[in-house]
This record gives C-alpha cells, sequence and structure tokens, in this order.
C-alpha cells in the first residue's frame, strides 16, 4: 500500500466537457493553502539594566523576574534570581532564592515573621544546581568608580568578574544575581544592587 504526504495544500479541479468540442468545456480551480507555525519560544534579555530589580513576570505570585523556582530537575527558561557561587568556562553553580521588592516584600516578610528593610525581602531555597552558560553570553557587573554613582557595565561572560572584590563579590555565596535562561542555557547574568 502506498501513502502519498499531504502537504497542508487541497486543491480541487473540475472539468466539464461539451457535446465532442472545446466549446462546452468549463474549468474551475479552487486552491486552499493551510500553514501552521509554532509559536517562538520566548527570549529573556536584559533590555534596560538597572539596579532595581526585575519586575514581577507572570505567573511569578509577586516575586521578581519568573518568580520562585520550581523543585527540581534544570532551570525552565525565565529570569531567575539567587546566587552564582562557582563558575567555570561554560557553567555557573547556582542556588535559587525569592527575591521580593516593593509592597511583595513586607508582604512576604510578614508571612515569615519578619521585615523587609529597603523594600527587599529574600526567601532562600536549599536548591542548587549547576547551569551551562551559552558560548557569546553576556554578563552585567555592578561598577562602584571612586566619587561617582554606581553604574552597570556589560562584559563578555568570559571575563566576567573583573574584579571579584567588587561591589558585589562574584562568584561567591554573596554575588546576588538574575540568570537569564534560554533553551536551558544561561546567555546573560545580571548582578543585583542589594541597599
Amino acid at each position: 500500500m502506498r501513502h502519498r504526504a499531504v502537504l497542508l495544500v487541497a486543491a480541487t479541479i473540475l472539468i466539464g466537457c461539451g457535446a465532442g468540442d472545446n466549446e462546452g468545456t468549463t474549468s474551475t480551480t479552487t486552491a486552499t493553502t493551510t500553514s501552521t507555525t509554532a509559536a517562538p519560544a520566548p527570549v529573556y534579555t536584559v533590555d534596560n539594566p538597572t539596579l532595581a530589580p526585575p519586575a514581577p513576570m507572570e505567573g511569578s505570585d509577586g516575586a521578581s523576574g519568573s518568580g520562585c523556582p520550581p523543585d527540581g530537575g534544570p532551570p525552565e527558561d525565565g529570569v531567575w534570581y539567587g546566587h552564582v557561587i562557582a563558575s567555570t568556562d561554560s557553567s555557573v553553580t547556582f542556588e535559587f532564592a525569592c527575591l521580593y521588592f516593593g509592597d511583595f516584600a513586607w508582604e512576604e516578610a510578614a508571612e515569615d515573621g519578619t521585615e523587609a528593610p529597603n523594600d527587599v525581602y529574600i526567601r532562600t531555597t536549599d536548591r542548587i544546581i549547576e547551569v551551562p552558560v551559552a558560548d557569546g553570553a553576556t554578563a552585567y557587573t555592578i561598577v562602584a568608580p571612586a566619587n561617582s554613582e554606581l553604574r552597570i557595565d556589560p562584559v563578555p561572560y568570559t571575563d566576567w568578574p573583573q574584579d571579584p572584590r567588587g561591589y558585589t563579590p562574584c562568584p561567591g555565596e554573596s554575588c546576588s544575581a538574575w540568570l537569564y535562561v534560554n533553551n536551558g542555557i544561561v546567555t546573560e547574568i545580571l548582578e543585583q544592587y542589594l541597599p
């Protein structure tokens, strides 16, 4: 039995013939083309690096970025907060946490029986995972020049950290940062300012 692939094109041709000559010939062609494409996967990028945490995303339950991490497995694509406790040329060891900012910080802190100084509350987790880093990834590092305001500078991940004794000591247990994960791989790292 022979099977033929149908490529989403349907055509109907109707031909009617007259009484032995071409005068009565009628030809009608109808073609319908249907095409379906999957929606592109979301791309999480650092559009405008600032010292403030990213806004809560849909489904984050008020935590900044993509919210608190799901249990187990590799990180889903999104924007995740935590601490970069170690790094290699091709991966980071990341301890997930949940960062709440503003009114959400006070609500979550009160739920845990504490306060949210400077409108920031961090709920730690015990989840530590090694996450691959993409070739050509970018890190955004906080720079504290003498007699000047803090600023954020983009650097190639291969050059990060520029100064491990900088404003945010990275990598390490105090390296407060956001991972921007796309297709299961870190494409950007953004250090987080904590007042």
